[in-house]
Parts: C-alpha cells; structure tokens; sequence
C-alpha cells in the first residue's frame, strides 16, 4: 500500500508523478519516527502514518498523511478467528505462521505474517525504492477483515469469476476467497515488493488447500498507475471483479487508482447485455478522503455507489466495537463502508 501524500489537483492524470518520488521525503520520516519512538520520543511525527510492527503500524491518519495523537484505538472488529502457530523460516523475517478463520466457515487459510515488533532498514529501503510501504505485511487492518466477511457472505456472486485483489497486504481476502470458491482465476496483489513475495510464498508454501485451480492463482507486484504492471495482470483478461481495503485514503494516489480501474475492470457494455464488472472497496470516511476519492473517480469516467447495509455479521461486528471501545470509536475512522465502482465501455 503507498504511502500517503499531499492530494493531487485536478481531474483525472494519467502522467501523474512517480510514486518513488512522492514517497522520498514521506519514508523516511517513518524511520525518523521509528527511531524518536525506540529512543524515548513517543509524539508520532506528523509526515507519514506507518511504520512496520503492529504497534509501530498502529497510527490512525487523516486523509492527509498527518497521523493522531494516539496509537490505533479500534485495531480490530474481531470478525476473524486467529492462531499463532509459531515460527516460518525465510529471508525478511522473522514470520510468523498464523491461521485466519472466519467464524462460520469451515475452512481456514495458514499465511505467513512478518513479526510484531522487529523492522528492518530494508524495510525502508524496499519502500523507498518501490515506492510504496510494506505495513499491510504486518497489520490486518479492519477494513481487510470486513472484506473478507463481505467476500465470504458473497462468494455464491465470485464463483467462476476472475477476481483481483488490490493493494492486498497480507491477502487474506483473497486467500480465504480462493479456499472456499471456485473461481476461473484469482490474482492477489500488492505495490510492495517484499508484500508480493510474501503473497507468492502463501500462495504455494503454506499447506493450504484451494479450491481455485492452483494454476489460476496469481500474486505479483502491481502499483497503480504502472502500465507494465497492469498489462501483465490483465494478460488473460480484465476481471469481473476487483477487491479493495482501505486504499481510497491515499489521496496523492487517487488518479493512479482510478487509471488502474479503468484498465483492469471489465467495462459496463453500452451495446450488450451482460453483467459488468464490479470494484468492491470498502473503507472508512477518513477525513473526507473517501467522498474526494468518489469525486476524482467521477472525473475520470468511473462511477461509485456508496452501499447502506454490508450485511449482518459486519454491521453487528461494527456495533460491537462501538460498544466495547466507548469514546475511543470514532465513526470517521472506524465503521468502514462499502462501495461498488463501475466504468462505461470505452
């Protein structure tokens, strides 16, 4: 997932600035943070939101990339079932193996996670170079959960579908997805590069059975806006389906998403019929960032249908946060919201 920075301005650009180059000052502000922390300083610094532990990628953020003055308050709506197993072996490390069940379902996914509490300089380096952060390898942020609640409740809907993943960190959606449905392909993806080997890793190294054809299942590096990025993910196709969490907040990222939208969904035919393709992202508020995302979607050809009920089992997850964490729930960042993004053929 890429760092946040200033919004860009305008309507939809296509020759929108590097990712590297916006991330230059945002990456290492983190390790400056990190450090001030490790030595005693715990005020967040107030140019970047993540860091690389559970604790250190902790931060709430407004839309702006400014982080609160607390560390995550809600970290979880507790729709899913984990289990540490103990230690994986491999370079990057240390991992650990944890296994996410969602209550209710039978079938469970054994994923590798990065370790609470160890970071790395490569780390920083890999973000920096990419141009994008390594923090949805070590946090499984609530939004990821109610997606993959939203996409187990839906899997009937995704059953021989293809079906992409942006932005996947550890990719649980689309892991637990491809265990519990048969899907024609499934690609899961990340803008970092240590993200993509660990989903790579997942996808063939952990024991887990899919019912996804092996061979149909996918993980790369895609970062939104890349042109080779997007033609490699879409070599067989654009997808009937494309999966989101939390991304709309990124606002100097807004036109690159849009863009990689517009390339990878299966467009709503003006002349057939036929069912088109659907963008299911859902996200907090976040300061605005998810009405100024539906505006700068809106600009660039897409449409966005903010949608009132995700369905029981989330909604009373939700409500359930609210009552365990009081004062500490914040609306604007914590209830997170569903919407589906369509696009005209061209």
């Amino acid at each position: 997932m890429s760092l946040p920075e200033t919004p860009l301005e305008g309507t939809c650009d296509s020759n929108a600035p590097k990712k590297q180059m916006k991330l230059k000052h945002a990456g290492w502000g983190a390790l400056r943070r990190f450090l001030n922390q490790k030595q005693g300083n715990d005020r967040p610094s107030q140019d970047t939101k993540p860091a690389l532990s559970e604790s250190d990628c902790a931060e709430e953020s407004t839309s702006s990339g400014a982080s609160s003055d607390s560390v995550r308050r809600v970290p979880t709506l507790n729709l899913l079932e984990t289990c540490d197993n103990g230690a994986v072996p491999g370079a990057g490390g240390p991992f650990r193996k944890v296994t996410y069940t969602l209550p209710g379902w039978s079938v469970q996914v054994a994923l590798r996670k990065r370790e609470e509490g160890v970071v790395s300089v490569q780390d920083f380096l890999s973000a920096r170079d990419s141009g994008v952060d390594n923090t949805g390898n070590v946090c499984l942020w609530p939004a990821e959960e109610a997606l993959s609640c939203w996409v187990m409740q839906n899997q009937a809907k995704l059953e021989g579908k293809a079906v992409l993943e942006l932005g996947a960190g550890l990719g649980v959606a689309s892991f637990l997805l491809a265990a519990n449905a048969k899907c024609s392909r499934i690609a899961v993806t990340d803008g970092n590069t240590k993200a993509a080997v660990n989903l790579r890793y997942n996808l063939g190294r952990m024991g887990n059975t899919w019912r996804t054809p092996s061979e149909n299942l996918h993980a790369d590096v895609l970062k939104w806006g890349d042109e080779e990025d997007s033609a490699r993910a879409c070599k067989d196709g654009t997808f009937d389906f494309i999966l989101a969490a939390d991304c709309t907040f990124f606002e100097a990222f807004h036109s690159e998403l849009c863009e990689t939208l517009k390339r990878l969904l299966k467009p709503r035919s003006q002349q057939e019929e036929g069912e088109s393709g659907l963008a299911i992202f859902i996200a907090p508020s976040r300061g605005g960032s998810l009405q100024r995302f539906i505006e700068r979607a809106s600009a660039c050809g897409l449409h966005c249908e903010l949608q009132g009920d995700m369905g029981s089992q989330i909604e009373d997850a939700v409500v359930n946060a609210k009552n365990q964490h009081g004062n500490n729930f914040d609306e604007d960042l914590h209830h997170p919201k569903l919407m589906i993004v369509t696009h005209d053929s061209k």
